[in-house]
C-alpha cells in the first residue's frame, strides 16, 4: 500500500506532464496509473513521466492509456481501480 502523500505527489507529476480528464490507480503486483491522455501526448511523454515518478518519488509505476484495454477491462477498471482525479464532478 502506497503512502497517501506519495500518491498525491504522483498525481501532481502525472497531471503536470500528461493531459488527462481522468486518472485511476490500480495496485496489485505492480502500480499502474491508468489515464485517458490527450491525443497530443506521445509515448515518449508517458515514458518520461514514468521516469520522473521513479526519480522524484522512487516509485516504479507504469502509466497506461485506458484505450489500450478492451471494453470489459475498462469496465473492470472503472469499478475496481481507485479514482485519483477527474475533471468531471459527475464521474467522481
Amino acid at each position: 500500500m502506497l503512502d497517501e502523500q506519495i500518491v498525491l505527489d504522483a498525481v501532481d507529476i502525472i497531471l503536470d506532464n500528461i493531459l488527462t480528464p481522468v486518472l485511476y490507480m490500480y495496485e496489485d503486483e505492480a502500480i499502474e496509473f491508468i489515464c485517458f491522455p490527450d491525443g497530443n501526448i506521445s509515448e515518449e511523454d508517458i515514458n518520461q513521466t514514468e521516469l520522473e515518478l521513479a526519480r522524484r518519488l522512487s516509485l516504479n509505476a507504469e502509466i497506461v492509456d485506458i484505450r489500450s484495454f478492451d471494453e470489459s477491462d475498462r469496465v473492470e477498471i472503472t469499478r475496481n481501480a481507485r479514482l485519483l482525479y477527474s475533471e468531471n464532478e459527475f464521474v467522481k
